[in-house]
């Protein structure tokens, strides 16, 4: 298999990814009303140019820098702002032990493992929730619904806008500039 020497996946990795996750996708987007061939495209792209061999080691140990986590690369505060919206099930405080050395705080979190972790913050429960594939899946169809509902009334295409959804997922809800009555996406470059 080819390495790229930057690190990042190749493109079949990716495509590998997306197709473990299909059925996944397919439903998060029967879910959220998102166009499942987009979720795919955003996953796609950030795992072919953003993705690298330290993100698997470092993602959940980083959440406190706000790092992107997963196959979607979803930030937590992303994350927080989504489950804060109603979007996602919230991650909640459970319960706390205090044992001899430490204090064991419990968080509850839908669709990770048994629905239950140990971690010091919510933030930190939610960086290892957004490290399950399918849990990332849904942050990314939920994230591109968020914004979908963001543009409703100024863009009504936004839904079935594949490179201006991609495009606001990767750089934010609002863009460089704020709500546009009439975004476009950029020409390519010609190649020579």
């Amino acid at each position: 298999m080819f390495v790229d020497p930057s690190g990042l996946r190749s493109w079949q990795e990716a495509s590998e990814i997306i197709r473990r996750n299909a059925d996944g996708i397919k439903n998060a987007g029967a879910y959220y009303n998102v166009n499942p061939a987009i979720i795919a495209s955003c996953i796609y792209t950030e795992q072919i140019k953003n993705v690298n061999w330290i993100d698997d080691l470092t993602d959940a140990l980083m959440f406190f820098a706000d790092t992107s986590i997963g196959i979607g690369q979803v930030r937590v505060s992303t994350a927080k702002l989504l489950e804060d919206s109603g979007y996602i099930a919230k991650t909640e405080y459970l319960s706390s032990m205090i044992d001899y050395w430490a204090t064991i705080v419990t968080w509850s979190v839908p669709g990770y493992g048994d629905g239950t972790v140990v971690a010091n913050s919510r933030e930190e429960a939610i960086a290892h929730r957004l490290t399950s594939e399918s849990e990332n899946v849904n942050y990314v169809a939920a994230y591109l619904a968020y914004i979908q509902n963001l543009w409703k009334g100024t863009y009504d295409g936004i839904d079935g806008d594949t490179a201006i959804l991609a495009t606001l997922y990767n750089i934010g809800e609002y863009g460089a500039y704020g709500i546009n009555a009439n975004p476009r996406s950029t020409p390519s470059e010609k190649r020579i």
